[in-house]
């Protein structure tokens, strides 16, 4: 959080309460104190994470729980994040179901927006959150008012989702989820015409 200096014996806050102003150099010097000391108080806010891995159905290389978690867990050490617990969603579509309505995905949201018990989240992309944008950009601004930011390992940084271009790039990324979503379901149906057509469709 940021705050104002507020001792009477502080030329910085005699300042900016419009004492003493004798140039416009000394405003712009006192202001630029003030951001530094903002920043520094900000960097000092330790980060603390849950790392949310998930998969649909079939595990495949390189989608792994174990690889989704060997992955963020040594991101999370370079950047000397705490990880207070790991989210593993087996089975579960994202494209079909919205994070919220996932178990784990429930857990994570009460944790970051309910109790306020952690202050980000990591995950290698943004495939294993959303495949579906509309729940992205929702989430996206639940993140955005509550001044959050994630880690998407892919990337290999923290995203600032207060950025336009950093913004722009993320729920890019999650419209192509999306759409690469849509393909695979329209694959599908046109896998299972084929099959009648051929007397051999799967009814179930």
């Amino acid at each position: 959080m940021r705050t104002t200096p507020n001792d009477p014996n502080d030329p910085t806050a005699r300042m900016l309460h419009g004492h003493n102003w004798r140039s416009d150099e000394l405003q712009r010097l006192a202001r630029e104190r003030l951001v530094s000391q903002s920043n520094k108080s900000e960097d000092m806010i330790p980060k603390t994470a849950v790392i949310y891995t998930r998969v649909s159905t079939k595990e495949k290389d390189g989608e792994s729980l174990d690889y989704q978690i060997d992955r963020a867990m040594k991101y999370a050490e370079r950047n000397k994040i705490t990880v207070v617990d790991i989210l593993k969603e087996g089975g579960k579509s994202a494209f079909h179901n919205r994070l919220e309505d996932r178990p784990q995905g429930a857990i994570l949201h009460h944790m970051l927006f309910k109790s306020k018990e952690i202050n980000t989240v990591i995950f290698l992309d943004v495939s294993r959150m959303f495949r579906n944008v509309g729940d992205a950009s929702d989430f996206t601004i639940k993140l955005q008012e509550a001044n959050l930011n994630v880690h998407e390992v892919s990337t290999g940084a923290e995203l600032d989702l207060s950025d336009p271009v950093q913004w722009l790039g993320w729920i890019t990324r999650a419209t192509y989820a999306h759409f690469d979503s849509m393909m695979k379901q329209a694959r599908a149906k046109d896998e299972n015409k084929r099959r009648i057509k051929t007397g051999r469709a799967h009814t179930s």
